[in-house]
């Protein structure tokens, strides 16, 4: 892992933990790249707002949902990471992670930056 992976979350936390996330990370937008060593690195999402994370134990699949707002923004997109085994924090600002690695059974990694929400037209 590099440095700025700084915490590994047990297994047995990420279901509250990643349901705590969605509400610490409320109005936050993020960007998701999937990093595999088959078919290269490839943004899944460029800064769209976060619906929510998800660990469902019995399917043991993360999900992450972006979009869902407003009806300018419903869910649009639903990630899937199958059998993850790690999930690192990024450093944090403040109180609030800047970022997760999710890395799945057959090693391919799900990279979350967190943004700011952009400023509203005046």
């Amino acid at each position: 892992m590099t440095s700025e992976f700084t915490k590994q979350i047990p297994k047995e936390e990420w279901a509250g933990y990643l349901e705590g996330l969605t509400k610490q990370l409320e109005g936050k937008w993020i960007t998701m790249e999937v990093l595999d060593r088959d078919f290269g690195d490839q943004y899944e999402v460029e800064r769209l707002p976060l619906a929510f994370f998800f660990y469902d134990p019995k399917d043991d699949v993360v999900e992450i949902a972006v979009g869902g707002w407003t009806t300018s923004f419903p869910v649009e997109l639903r990630h899937f990471i199958h059998h993850p085994v790690e999930i690192w924090e990024k450093d944090l600002i403040g109180t609030e992670p800047t970022g997760f690695l999710i890395v799945d059974a057959e090693g391919r990694k799900t990279l979350v930056t967190v943004h700011e929400a952009p400023a509203l037209p005046a």
